[in-house]
């Protein structure tokens, strides 16, 4: 179920665009460089949509929903510190896209 309008994903596309060419330059400069900066905004948006559309759908408030997804696809984490050494799993995360996976079988299964 569609709840997210037109504006609030041309202001998605508009962060990540600014999050990525302050916080990802490198990444940036390759994505213009070879002509995949709209597609790769475009398919940043279109993911986040998916996935906060699927937890709503299981009951998550808006707010939550964005909380637990804005960081997967919009708002990358800063090139220097993919160079150092990654971050302790968030195990609520990882549960949570876990019963994502999970509820998505369960509907394919039964469909």
């Amino acid at each position: 179920m569609k709840r997210l309008n037109h504006n609030r994903l041309g202001g998605w596309r508009s962060l990540a665009d600014s999050h990525w060419q302050e916080h990802r330059p490198k990444m940036y400069r390759q994505l213009v460089k070879a002509g995949k900066l709209q597609s790769a905004l475009t398919e940043a948006v279109e993911a986040t949509e998916r996935e906060m559309d699927e937890l709503m759908d299981q009951g998550f408030q808006y707010h939550n929903a964005w909380e637990a997804v804005r960081q997967t696809y919009l708002l990358l984490p800063q090139e220097e510190d993919l160079e150092e050494e990654p971050p302790p799993v968030n195990e609520g995360y990882e549960l949570l896209h876990e019963m994502i996976r999970l509820n998505q079988k369960i509907n394919e299964e039964l469909d």
